[in-house]
């Protein structure tokens, strides 16, 4: 069995019957990876009045509010929903909040990128623009 060593390839100890080497099943690509943690604590309320905690304005509208507020109490597992509810809608908000904080940056992935590929050999500069105008096709 003759082996082959060429740059990217490894050793297979595999051949077929003829004594021909297979083509390497994997290849290692270099990877970079960061790991980001995000703790978000969300706090969520339920008040005995309008949604954002302000006081009613009509004091004939507190013993409405005030029932219906027992009878929540009196169904822990439905107040349990509720929350769990309020508590994804604030995730949802400061998740939003996260995306415009990043797009304020004024940066996209390309404009960061690009010094980088300028830095590139011309075949690895056209490599690249065609993997991202392939990516883009397939948004669309």
């Amino acid at each position: 069995m003759t082996e082959n060593k060429s740059m990217g390839e490894q050793p297979n100890a595999y051949a077929d019957i003829e004594g021909e080497m297979e083509p390497p099943t994997t290849i290692e690509y270099p990877v970079v990876r960061k790991k980001f943690r995000v703790t978000i604590d969300v706090e969520a309320t339920l008040t005995a009045g309008p949604r954002g905690g302000e006081l009613p304005l009509a004091p004939e509208n507190v013993p409405h509010t005030r029932a219906l507020m027992e009878r929540l109490m009196a169904r822990p597992e439905l107040v349990d929903r509720l929350l769990r509810l309020r508590a994804v809608d604030a995730a949802k908000q400061a998740g939003k909040a996260l995306e415009v904080e990043s797009e304020g940056s004024g940066a996209s992935e390309d404009e960061l990128l690009g010094p980088i590929f300028a830095e590139l050999e011309p075949e690895a500069q056209a490599y690249f623009t065609e993997e991202l105008e392939d990516e883009a096709s397939e948004l669309l």
